[in-house]
């Protein structure tokens, strides 16, 4: 979906939820929602461009990737297509490379792949050339990501905020099998260009090695059973600085060093 908005300047941060039949539109949204409520932000649901056409340039967009990322080009922010930062690659501990769609049938499989535009298709592992067949709906020189397939008993979400470990979540996995949190560290400390908030999964491999699986930005993304107020936090810091203005929940967390026991 498409928005052309009418942008307004100034005013404080307001929040504007994508919903459907007048609720917000999945878990993440009603938790943002849960979230926005106790830090006393003022939220809207919208389904329609004249709905989302009332925000100025403060207020935060909570939706889809689709959405959001279309609101930040009706600002005139195109979002930075991070993949792997060069200065993480080393905690990645595997070949990485692009190629194009063309290219790929050429690989010999298994192999991961991504799209450097997270929009067009989900990422998924290659374990046989006719699985990307599904991928014939793009252009031949669309580009990919890809990677070397490693084993992982567990995979965590490691959310990272004003360069200090925000919260942990697993997704994948048994929770006994814990990542090592000092590889975590090493890597924040590593990342003098991060964004102000994002996130860093890690994996466990088979052999006890804590590697780096991916980065993704922190302004569209899922809570993973954050906190609603963190999960909110969490959102507005990316969001704001990526419009340019002041992050109104600056001073929430200053202090958390630590992340949340991992669950």
């Amino acid at each position: 979906m498409k928005y052309n908005l009418n942008i307004k300047e100034g005013g404080f941060m307001k929040a504007y939820v994508y919903s459907f039949k007048e609720e917000p539109w999945n878990d993440d949204c009603r938790l943002a929602v849960e979230g926005f409520k106790k830090l006393n932000i003022p939220y809207t649901l919208f389904s329609t461009n004249e709905e989302l056409n009332k925000a100025n340039k403060k207020d935060i967009i909570v939706g889809g990737l689709l959405i959001t990322t279309s609101r930040l080009l009706d600002l005139g922010i195109k979002t930075p297509n991070i993949n792997y930062p060069h200065e993480l690659l080393k905690y990645t501990e595997r070949k990485i490379w692009e190629s194009t769609l063309k290219d790929l049938y050429k690989q010999k499989t298994p192999f991961f792949i991504k799209p450097l535009d997270e929009k067009l298709i989900q990422a998924k592992v290659i374990n046989k050339i006719e699985d990307l067949d599904e991928y014939t709906v793009l252009d031949a020189d669309t580009r990919f990501i890809c990677s070397e397939v490693v084993e992982f008993v567990s995979e965590y979400r490691c959310f990272i905020r004003y360069n200090r470990l925000f919260d942990v979540r697993i997704y994948k996995g048994n929770i006994k099998d814990t990542i090592d949190l000092d590889v975590v560290y090493k890597a924040i400390n590593d990342y003098k260009t991060s964004p102000k908030a994002y996130v860093l999964d890690f994996g466990l491999t088979s052999d006890g090695r804590t590697i780096l699986i991916e980065f993704n930005d922190g302004f569209s993304l899922g809570a993973y059973g954050m906190d609603c107020e963190k999960y909110a936090c969490f959102l507005i810091t990316r969001w704001s600085e990526l419009v340019g203005s002041d992050d109104p929940m600056d001073y929430k967390y200053p202090l958390s060093s630590k992340c949340e026991t991992m669950k």
